[in-house]
């Protein structure tokens, strides 16, 4: 028989709100040494899936324009 995805997934999995702060979302990505996390609604329902790369996106729209072209 083949393998089944229970045989290879990251157990518990580690789930954020739709209203966790996106630092707070940086800052478990980086801890956890994950790239993605499940967003989960109040009943605990998937609702998306954040990544490293939406909230590195989010960060550089922060940025003041100046800043970036001063480098």
């Amino acid at each position: 028989p083949g393998s089944i995805v229970a045989d290879v997934m990251t157990t518990p999995a580690i789930t954020v709100s739709e209203t966790t702060r996106l630092e707070r979302v940086a800052e478990q990505l980086t801890q956890q040494r994950i790239r993605r996390m499940p967003v989960v609604g109040a009943e605990g329902q998937l609702m998306g899936v954040v990544s490293r790369r939406d909230v590195l996106r989010w960060a550089a729209s922060r940025v003041p324009a100046v800043s970036r072209q001063a480098g």
